[in-house]
């Protein structure tokens, strides 16, 4: 019953995707406020009352944004993707909806609503919150959860590309018990990162122009001697990188970038590996016109 705690779990990137989230959410508790009339809202004798609510909406906007972009770079060891599992999910659901609604109890006293007719005690205040935000926390770490499930299965629909040669082999990727976990073909693989014993393996679709990730639990040493192919190298500590995706190389001898084809990426290049890199590069024919 208690595994499933353990399992991997889909971690948002920081970006876009969580501004209109939290957008969203603060929407909701404004509107939540206005409609509904909990808390005596309707009682309010404040001429501007509707920017009160909308004061609420606003301050949880400002508490999400702030764990989600302050918070997460502050403690990147435990906000690591890489080791995202669901019972870390439901701790930083059960968090933010804790921060949100202490922020909205002091900004309560500030208005003194804590003294209008209908308006809670702090305590119930706050059990009230906890309980609104225990339904959208669950449906988030079930969609993580199915995210991360969904991303680990789906495979590479290759069609309408007679550019690429599909006649090699797929590669198998092995979990740190040696049980085969995807599959892809070679010139799908875009690099790997790692972080301790996952490892992130990004590759293209063929269908979409962001490619997927895919988690997996294995080192990228293991990854590398189960791969084994030329164009397939180490770049860094914590980077495998496909030769044949790279598109342009940017710096120097003191720090080197490999640009990505088709990606608004790059991977670096360890200093102590420049030279084997390039060295690589060159003996790799046709790889650049």
């Amino acid at each position: 019953m208690f595994s499933i705690l353990k399992e991997p779990s889909y971690l948002p990137e920081i970006g876009k995707s969580l501004i209109i989230k939290n957008v969203l959410i603060a929407s909701f508790v404004f509107l939540f406020l206005i409609g509904f009339g909990p808390f005596g809202f309707f009682n309010w004798v404040y001429p501007y009352k509707y920017w009160v609510a909308f004061g609420f909406g606003l301050l949880t906007f400002s508490v999400l944004i702030f764990n989600d972009f302050v918070l997460r770079r502050w403690m990147p060891r435990f906000f690591n993707e890489s080791n995202w599992t669901v019972w870390k999910s439901i701790l930083y659901s059960f968090f933010n909806i804790s921060s949100v609604a202490w922020s909205n109890i002091a900004y309560s006293h500030i208005f003194k609503l804590n003294e209008t007719k209908g308006w809670p005690s702090d305590g119930l205040l706050l059990i009230c919150t906890l309980f609104m935000g225990l339904f959208p926390a669950f449906v988030v770490v079930q969609f993580n959860l199915r995210a991360k499930r969904y991303y680990q299965s789906k495979s590479a629909v290759l069609k309408n590309h007679s550019s690429l040669n599909y006649l090699d082999q797929k590669i198998c990727f092995l979990d740190e018990k040696n049980r085969p976990v995807f599959e892809l073909y070679p010139e799908q693989l875009l690099f790997v990162e790692s972080a301790d014993n996952y490892s992130s393996i990004y590759y293209d679709n063929l269908n979409e122009r962001d490619p997927d990730r895919t988690l997996i639990r294995n080192t990228l040493s293991k990854i590398q001697e189960t791969i084994n192919r030329p164009e397939i190298i180490r770049c860094h500590r914590s980077y495998l990188v496909n030769l044949f995706q790279v598109d342009k190389i940017s710096g120097n001898a003191q720090g080197l970038r490999l640009h990505m084809k088709n990606q608004e990426m790059s991977i670096p290049v360890a200093r102590a590996m420049t030279k084997e890199v390039l060295s690589k590069i060159k003996s790799l024919d046709g790889l650049y016109t």
